[in-house]
């Protein structure tokens, strides 16, 4: 998710977010963009979405930072791992 303000159905937001990650096996990822975002709702947004957050405040730097974080998404996310050695 993209945003460049603040909403006023964060709950929901973070509800969906959740429901995607639990539900589908999902990840969502919040890109706030600019100084008027709601940094909550990228954080939390994020969080129970099983995703990554990013904030970019100066838009000269938005291309390296977008591809930041799609190095970082494009990794499989592991869960229940279970290792073995004697």
């Amino acid at each position: 998710m993209i945003t460049d303000g603040q909403v006023s159905n964060t709950e929901e937001i973070i509800q969906i977010n959740q429901s995607i990650a639990q539900e589908k096996g999902g990840r969502v990822h919040m890109i706030g963009i600019g100084s008027g975002i709601s940094v909550d709702m990228i954080k939390r947004g994020a969080q129970y979405g099983r995703g990554e957050s990013l904030f970019i405040l100066n838009q000269t730097a938005i291309k390296s930072q977008i591809i930041g974080l799609l190095m970082k998404v494009i990794m499989p996310r592991l869960s229940n791992v279970r290792i073995e050695y004697d």
